[in-house]
Protein backbone atom coordinates (compact mmCIF):
# COMPACT_ATOMS: atom_id res chain seq x y z
CA UNK A 1 0.00 0.00 0.00
CA UNK A 2 1.40 3.35 -1.02
CA UNK A 3 0.98 6.58 0.90
CA UNK A 4 -1.66 7.67 -1.61
CA UNK A 5 -3.70 4.55 -0.81
CA UNK A 6 -3.92 5.28 2.94
CA UNK A 7 -7.44 6.51 3.77
CA UNK A 8 -7.77 9.95 5.32
CA UNK A 9 -8.95 10.25 8.88
CA UNK A 10 -12.05 12.35 9.53
CA UNK A 11 -9.94 15.11 11.00
CA UNK A 12 -7.64 15.08 7.95
CA UNK A 13 -10.65 15.14 5.62
CA UNK A 14 -12.09 18.19 7.35
CA UNK A 15 -8.72 19.94 7.24
CA UNK A 16 -8.93 19.98 3.43
CA UNK A 17 -11.66 22.64 3.58
CA UNK A 18 -10.77 26.32 4.04
CA UNK A 19 -11.71 27.56 7.50
CA UNK A 20 -13.98 30.21 5.97
CA UNK A 21 -16.41 27.56 4.67
CA UNK A 22 -15.75 24.73 7.13
CA UNK A 23 -18.76 25.49 9.33
CA UNK A 24 -21.09 25.60 6.33
CA UNK A 25 -19.74 22.25 5.17
CA UNK A 26 -20.04 20.58 8.56
CA UNK A 27 -23.60 21.89 9.07
CA UNK A 28 -24.76 19.88 6.06
CA UNK A 29 -26.42 16.78 7.53
CA UNK A 30 -25.83 14.56 4.50
CA UNK A 31 -22.14 15.46 4.43
CA UNK A 32 -21.76 14.49 8.09
CA UNK A 33 -23.61 11.22 7.53
CA UNK A 34 -21.27 10.25 4.67
CA UNK A 35 -18.17 11.19 6.64
CA UNK A 36 -19.46 9.66 9.87
CA UNK A 37 -19.04 12.91 11.79
CA UNK A 38 -21.22 13.64 14.83
CA UNK A 39 -21.91 17.32 15.46
CA UNK A 40 -22.86 18.36 18.98
CA UNK A 41 -23.66 21.85 20.10
CA UNK A 42 -24.44 23.99 23.11
CA UNK A 43 -27.91 25.10 24.19
CA UNK A 44 -27.89 28.52 25.84
CA UNK A 45 -30.70 29.99 27.93
CA UNK A 46 -31.41 33.64 28.66
CA UNK A 47 -28.21 35.27 27.51
CA UNK A 48 -25.84 32.60 28.80
CA UNK A 49 -27.43 32.12 32.24
CA UNK A 50 -27.38 28.38 31.59
CA UNK A 51 -25.46 26.28 29.05
CA UNK A 52 -26.02 22.60 28.27
CA UNK A 53 -24.39 20.17 25.87
CA UNK A 54 -27.01 19.53 23.20
CA UNK A 55 -26.79 15.73 23.19
CA UNK A 56 -26.86 15.56 27.00
CA UNK A 57 -29.85 17.90 27.18
CA UNK A 58 -31.85 16.04 24.52
CA UNK A 59 -31.10 12.67 26.13
CA UNK A 60 -32.52 13.99 29.42
CA UNK A 61 -35.70 15.06 27.60
CA UNK A 62 -36.02 11.61 26.03
CA UNK A 63 -35.69 10.08 29.49
CA UNK A 64 -38.57 12.23 30.79
CA UNK A 65 -40.81 11.02 27.97
CA UNK A 66 -39.62 7.41 28.12
CA UNK A 67 -39.94 6.92 31.86
CA UNK A 68 -43.10 8.91 32.44
CA UNK A 69 -41.54 10.30 35.62
CA UNK A 70 -42.39 13.76 36.91
CA UNK A 71 -38.89 15.03 36.15
CA UNK A 72 -35.37 14.17 35.04
CA UNK A 73 -32.10 15.79 36.05
CA UNK A 74 -29.45 17.23 33.77
CA UNK A 75 -26.18 19.01 34.52
CA UNK A 76 -25.19 22.25 32.83
CA UNK A 77 -21.74 23.04 31.45
CA UNK A 78 -20.59 24.21 34.89
CA UNK A 79 -21.78 21.06 36.67
CA UNK A 80 -24.90 22.62 38.16
CA UNK A 81 -27.97 20.40 38.47
CA UNK A 82 -31.28 21.25 36.79
CA UNK A 83 -34.66 19.53 36.60
CA UNK A 84 -36.66 19.00 33.41
CA UNK A 85 -40.41 18.64 33.98
CA UNK A 86 -43.28 18.15 31.48
CA UNK A 87 -46.24 20.53 31.65
CA UNK A 88 -48.91 22.33 29.63
CA UNK A 89 -49.43 25.89 28.43
CA UNK A 90 -52.89 26.28 26.97
CA UNK A 91 -53.23 23.57 24.33
CA UNK A 92 -49.50 23.01 23.93
CA UNK A 93 -47.22 20.59 25.75
CA UNK A 94 -44.18 22.27 27.26
CA UNK A 95 -41.10 21.48 29.30
CA UNK A 96 -39.91 23.48 32.29
CA UNK A 97 -36.20 23.57 32.96
CA UNK A 98 -35.46 24.84 36.46
CA UNK A 99 -33.10 24.97 39.38
CA UNK A 100 -33.28 26.91 42.63
CA UNK A 101 -32.42 30.25 40.99
CA UNK A 102 -34.13 30.16 37.58
CA UNK A 103 -36.82 28.55 35.44
CA UNK A 104 -37.28 28.37 31.65
CA UNK A 105 -40.22 27.20 29.54
CA UNK A 106 -39.71 25.32 26.27
CA UNK A 107 -41.91 24.25 23.34
CA UNK A 108 -41.19 21.88 20.50
CA UNK A 109 -39.36 19.03 22.15
CA UNK A 110 -42.31 16.62 21.96
CA UNK A 111 -40.73 15.80 18.60
CA UNK A 112 -38.37 13.60 20.65
CA UNK A 113 -41.28 11.63 22.20
CA UNK A 114 -41.53 7.90 21.45
CA UNK A 115 -45.32 8.10 21.06
CA UNK A 116 -46.42 9.06 17.54
CA UNK A 117 -49.79 10.48 18.66
CA UNK A 118 -48.07 12.81 21.12
CA UNK A 119 -45.66 13.97 18.42
CA UNK A 120 -48.42 14.63 15.89
CA UNK A 121 -50.63 16.50 18.38
CA UNK A 122 -47.76 18.85 19.16
CA UNK A 123 -46.96 19.21 15.46
CA UNK A 124 -50.54 20.33 14.75
CA UNK A 125 -50.35 22.83 17.61
CA UNK A 126 -47.01 24.15 16.34
CA UNK A 127 -48.41 24.63 12.81
CA UNK A 128 -51.38 26.59 14.16
CA UNK A 129 -49.13 28.75 16.34
CA UNK A 130 -46.94 29.52 13.31
CA UNK A 131 -49.97 30.47 11.22
CA UNK A 132 -49.59 27.51 8.87
CA UNK A 133 -52.42 25.32 7.63
CA UNK A 134 -52.77 21.64 8.60
CA UNK A 135 -51.43 20.56 5.20
CA UNK A 136 -48.20 22.58 5.55
CA UNK A 137 -44.75 21.02 6.02
CA UNK A 138 -45.96 17.63 4.76
CA UNK A 139 -42.44 16.21 4.75
CA UNK A 140 -42.14 16.96 8.47
CA UNK A 141 -45.51 15.37 9.21
CA UNK A 142 -44.26 12.21 7.54
CA UNK A 143 -41.22 12.18 9.83
CA UNK A 144 -43.34 12.87 12.93
CA UNK A 145 -45.58 9.96 11.96
CA UNK A 146 -42.76 7.49 11.45
CA UNK A 147 -40.31 8.18 14.27
CA UNK A 148 -38.97 10.68 16.82
CA UNK A 149 -36.76 13.36 15.33
CA UNK A 150 -32.99 13.14 15.55
CA UNK A 151 -31.04 15.81 17.40
CA UNK A 152 -29.81 17.56 14.27
CA UNK A 153 -33.30 17.67 12.76
CA UNK A 154 -34.75 19.88 15.49
CA UNK A 155 -32.97 23.03 14.32
CA UNK A 156 -34.27 22.53 10.77
CA UNK A 157 -37.81 22.12 12.08
CA UNK A 158 -37.42 25.27 14.17
CA UNK A 159 -36.31 27.16 11.06
CA UNK A 160 -39.30 25.89 9.06
CA UNK A 161 -41.69 27.05 11.78
CA UNK A 162 -39.87 30.38 12.25
CA UNK A 163 -39.97 31.43 8.59
CA UNK A 164 -43.69 32.28 8.57
CA UNK A 165 -45.39 35.68 8.32
CA UNK A 166 -47.08 35.27 11.71
CA UNK A 167 -43.85 34.36 13.50
CA UNK A 168 -41.84 37.07 11.72
CA UNK A 169 -44.57 39.52 12.73
CA UNK A 170 -44.11 38.55 16.37
CA UNK A 171 -40.37 39.11 16.12
CA UNK A 172 -40.81 42.50 14.48
CA UNK A 173 -43.19 43.53 17.24
CA UNK A 174 -40.65 42.44 19.86
CA UNK A 175 -37.97 44.52 18.15
CA UNK A 176 -40.17 47.59 18.12
CA UNK A 177 -40.59 47.20 21.88
CA UNK A 178 -36.81 47.07 22.44
CA UNK A 179 -33.95 49.51 22.19
CA UNK A 180 -32.18 47.84 19.26
CA UNK A 181 -33.01 45.48 16.42
CA UNK A 182 -31.64 43.55 13.47
CA UNK A 183 -32.37 44.53 9.88
CA UNK A 184 -32.61 40.88 8.82
CA UNK A 185 -35.62 40.46 11.12
CA UNK A 186 -37.46 43.25 9.29
CA UNK A 187 -36.42 41.96 5.85
CA UNK A 188 -36.05 38.15 6.08
CA UNK A 189 -33.60 36.57 3.66
CA UNK A 190 -35.10 33.08 3.71
CA UNK A 191 -37.03 31.86 0.66
CA UNK A 192 -39.33 29.83 2.93
CA UNK A 193 -40.69 33.04 4.44
CA UNK A 194 -41.78 34.44 1.07
CA UNK A 195 -43.23 31.12 -0.05
CA UNK A 196 -45.26 31.00 3.17
CA UNK A 197 -46.32 34.59 2.52
CA UNK A 198 -47.54 34.24 -1.07
CA UNK A 199 -47.67 30.48 -1.63
CA UNK A 200 -45.39 28.25 -3.67
CA UNK A 201 -45.51 28.29 -7.43
CA UNK A 202 -44.35 30.08 -10.57
CA UNK A 203 -46.73 32.56 -12.20
CA UNK A 204 -46.54 33.69 -15.84
CA UNK A 205 -48.98 36.58 -15.42
CA UNK A 206 -50.95 38.49 -12.79
CA UNK A 207 -54.17 36.52 -13.49
CA UNK A 208 -52.22 33.27 -13.19
CA UNK A 209 -50.60 34.46 -9.96
CA UNK A 210 -54.01 35.37 -8.55
CA UNK A 211 -55.89 32.22 -9.55
CA UNK A 212 -53.25 29.50 -9.33
CA UNK A 213 -50.85 30.63 -6.60
CA UNK A 214 -52.29 33.26 -4.29
CA UNK A 215 -55.98 32.35 -4.24
CA UNK A 216 -55.53 28.78 -2.93
CA UNK A 217 -53.05 30.05 -0.34
CA UNK A 218 -55.45 32.79 0.81
CA UNK A 219 -58.31 30.29 1.02
CA UNK A 220 -56.23 28.02 3.25
CA UNK A 221 -55.45 30.98 5.49
CA UNK A 222 -59.13 31.93 5.73
CA UNK A 223 -60.02 28.37 6.72
CA UNK A 224 -57.97 28.82 9.91
CA UNK A 225 -60.57 31.33 11.23
CA UNK A 226 -57.76 33.22 12.91
CA UNK A 227 -57.71 37.06 13.12
CA UNK A 228 -53.98 37.22 12.36
CA UNK A 229 -54.43 34.99 9.30
CA UNK A 230 -57.33 37.13 8.11
CA UNK A 231 -55.22 40.28 8.39
CA UNK A 232 -52.54 38.55 6.33
CA UNK A 233 -55.02 37.70 3.58
CA UNK A 234 -56.16 41.33 3.45
CA UNK A 235 -52.56 42.39 2.86
CA UNK A 236 -52.14 39.84 0.10
CA UNK A 237 -55.46 40.66 -1.58
CA UNK A 238 -54.43 44.16 -2.64
CA UNK A 239 -54.96 43.58 -6.37
CA UNK A 240 -58.35 43.32 -8.08
CA UNK A 241 -57.40 40.06 -9.80
CA UNK A 242 -56.64 38.47 -6.42
CA UNK A 243 -59.84 39.80 -4.87
CA UNK A 244 -61.87 38.30 -7.69
CA UNK A 245 -60.16 34.90 -7.65
CA UNK A 246 -60.14 34.13 -3.92
CA UNK A 247 -62.83 33.44 -1.35
CA UNK A 248 -62.04 36.74 0.34
CA UNK A 249 -64.37 38.41 -2.20
CA UNK A 250 -67.34 36.67 -0.53
CA UNK A 251 -66.58 37.96 2.97
CA UNK A 252 -68.88 40.63 4.35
Amino acid sequence: MTEDDVPLTRRESLSLFPEAILWDVVEDDQFRDVLGVKLDGVIVFDGDKARFGRATFFDAIREVYRSGDASATVKDADGGEWWIEPGEDGERNILRVRNVQASFQLHGFVALHQDAESRLNEFDAALAFAGLGPDALAEWRERFTGRPLRNEELRHLDAALDHTPLEIGRKIEQQFCGLTGKTETLVPADRDYYENLIGKGVAASVPHLAAEVLAPHINRQLALHDPAATRLTLLLASHSWILAASDIATLA
